[in-house]
């Protein structure tokens, strides 16, 4: 994977390789059909998505799936995440683009089941996943022992919290820290919410 990364291609575009590493983070891939979602909401950082996946095609570090995912094989996502975590800014991204799919269901049990079968189940393990890493943290100075003390201690959603990149990357020996402002772990906090009622609904 490193030979490819440092090849003609990639080894002086950092934006493929900062694309690859959003990519990885994303468990299942990220869906063909959202494609055009995601260059929207990662354009600040990325600005030519589409240029990036042609790369990576074409030096056989990304395919699509039967399922219409673009994806990655294991060795790769675990180099990448091992090697090159995605940075605080593209997981904001992430974070932000996950919380607005999970709280844009619409009003009505009808409705809601519609919505969560079209446009949630297709990404449960994307969802799960992000959602997570946006909670896993620590607080600065109080230390939450787990989800659930953090969510009774309504204090804690005035304070930064954390998202750890051991959450990240296989490498335990990597302790540094992404801070996600509280308003941002508001958010997930509503969105996990939504989501277990969404699926139940279901």
């Amino acid at each position: 994977v490193q030979l490819s990364l440092q090849g003609p291609r990639l080894r002086d575009d950092k934006d493929t390789v900062q694309f690859l590493s959003v990519l990885c983070t994303l468990p299942q891939g990220m869906p063909e059909s959202r494609i055009p979602i995601f260059t929207e909401a990662l354009k600040a950082e990325l600005p030519d998505v589409m240029h990036s996946i042609t790369l990576l095609k074409q030096s056989s570090l990304a395919y699509l799936t039967n399922d219409g995912f673009l994806s990655v094989l294991s060795p790769i996502r675990h180099h990448m995440l091992s090697n090159h975590p995605v940075s605080f800014a593209l997981f904001s991204r992430l974070a932000t683009l996950y919380c607005d799919l999970v709280l844009s269901s619409p009003v009505g049990f009808a409705a809601e089941v519609t919505y969560t079968r079209k446009c949630l189940q297709p990404e449960l393990a994307n969802i799960s996943h992000i959602l997570k890493l946006c909670i896993t943290g620590q607080t600065e100075d109080s230390r939450a022992s787990s989800v659930e003390s953090a969510l009774d201690d309504r204090a804690n959603f005035s304070r930064q919290w954390f998202i750890r990149r051991k959450d990240l990357v296989t490498d335990e020996r990597d302790q540094s820290e992404y801070i996600i402002p509280s308003e941002n772990l508001k958010r997930a906090f509503q969105a996990i919410a939504k989501f277990s009622e969404l699926r139940r609904s279901a």
